[in-house]
């Protein structure tokens, strides 16, 4: 049976299977990652694997804002 017909045949246990997948993706990557981070960049990441938010166009221009400001402040140092 391949993915499409499963999801055409079987769509609840589809839905289940991906969502099984994710949580076990998301909790793979929280095991490698620290427990809390050093930025508010790498705290915003870290909050965003842990709640499974989505890589918005929102949340990637709060990104880009925070790492703009991070260089700018380490430019700033030197």
């Amino acid at each position: 049976m391949t993915l499409d017909e499963l999801k055409q045949s079987y769509p609840g246990l589809y839905v289940e299977c991906i969502a099984l997948g994710v949580n076990r993706e998301r909790e793979r990557i929280l095991t490698t990652l620290p427990a809390s981070g050093n930025s508010a960049r790498e705290r915003f990441a870290l909050e965003c694997v842990r709640d499974g938010s989505a890589m918005t166009e929102t949340a990637k221009a709060r990104y880009l804002v925070m790492t703009m400001e991070a260089a700018r402040k380490d430019n700033a140092s030197a």
